[in-house]
């Protein structure tokens, strides 16, 4: 068997040629490590994955971007170092207490008053067709005290339903210009009224995006809701920037499955309980620098290896950028950043 140390030099090579298959150059063709049989799925679907602009940075996460700044803000509040810090701690998908705690002081007050919910774009050029299904099953099976936010909704907006609070929402918009400056200049923003209707449902609809997965997957675990999908293709893709999250071994249905499911309450906080202990673990440092049995090859010291540590301190020391600046400009056209 590889040492953990190897295993981790070929997921940084695995990491680049992902990141060159993403956009459409020549890749390596043979690999011989654990993310060989990755990259020729990522190969075959190149046409799919063309546009996810995600899958690129997955291990590579800027800060100025959703996943680097919670990852770093995360880091800081529990006052790691990229010197005493495992590979999966440094380049995994991270969440920082802070959110956390807000979350569950949340949950602690609150009740399931909807079964599902969904809030985000459905009609964006980027997302539209990944969001066909759901937009289909909120028109179908959304009822009155379901709730439902379409963030790119037109300001002639009509409401689908009682359910629908597109228009009289002010919550936060991940695309506005005020989220993007907030996150050029690294300040954390929590949305609690976006957090609070994921609180309030018992399952949250994850279609992919720009790219074949959604923060959303693990943002519905820390609330305490279900994740939706339609397949793992489009949604929950393990060769996406879910990469380092996908195996920790969360639970979530298909919408079929969530519209023919006879599981008793008990069942579902079952689910739910443990969605939430693995996400405790594996996705915050609030119990230390745990690794997923999947990636045991990342147990190595990220000291170990040159390229791990030097991505961790860039992007721990990662520094504000003036919204006003040509840096901001530059960045503001990285489709991440939006």
């Amino acid at each position: 068997m590889a040492s953990a140390s190897a295993c981790l030099r070929c997921f940084l090579l695995a990491a680049l040629a992902t990141a060159s298959i993403a956009h459409g150059v020549a890749c390596i063709d043979e690999l011989d490590c654990p993310m060989q049989a990755g990259v020729s799925l990522l190969q075959r679907d190149n046409r799919i994955l063309r546009r996810s602009h995600a899958t690129a940075k997955f291990a590579f996460a800027d800060c100025h971007l959703v996943y680097g700044l919670n990852w770093m803000h995360a880091m800081k509040e529990s006052n790691m170092s990229c010197s005493n810090i495992t590979a999966y701690g440094a380049l995994s998908a991270k969440v920082p207490s802070s959110v956390v705690d807000k979350v569950a002081a949340m949950k602690e007050r609150s009740k399931k008053t909807h079964r599902y919910n969904f809030q985000g774009s459905m009609d964006s050029e980027d997302v539209g067709f990944r969001r066909k299904w759901a937009k289909s099953f909120v028109r179908e099976h959304f009822e009155d005290n379901d709730f439902l936010v379409i963030t790119d909704a037109p300001e002639d907006h009509v409401k689908w339903g009682a359910y629908d609070h597109s228009t009289d929402s002010y919550g936060y918009r991940p695309k506005s210009d005020s989220a993007i400056d907030q996150r050029l200049l690294l300040e954390l923003e929590f949305d609690e009224e976006y957090y609070r209707a994921m609180v309030e449902s018992n399952f949250t609809l994850c279609p992919g995006g720009d790219s074949p997965f959604s923060y959303r997957f693990y943002e519905a675990v820390i609330a305490g809701s279900i994740p939706v999908i339609d397949n793992e293709l489009q949604d929950w893709n393990r060769f996406s920037g879910a990469y380092m999250f996908h195996d920790i071994g969360y639970q979530y249905v298909t919408w079929q499955e969530a519209l023919n499911l006879t599981s008793s309450g008990a069942d579902l906080q079952s689910i739910i309980d443990r969605n939430y202990e693995l996400f405790v673990k594996y996705q915050t440092f609030e119990s230390g620098d745990h690794v997923p049995p999947a990636y045991f090859w990342m147990a190595a010291d990220c000291k170990s290896t040159p390229s791990c540590l030097e991505t961790c301190e860039e992007h721990l020391n990662c520094k504000a950028v003036d919204p006003t600046s040509e840096e901001a400009e530059r960045l503001i056209n990285e489709p991440d950043l939006v």
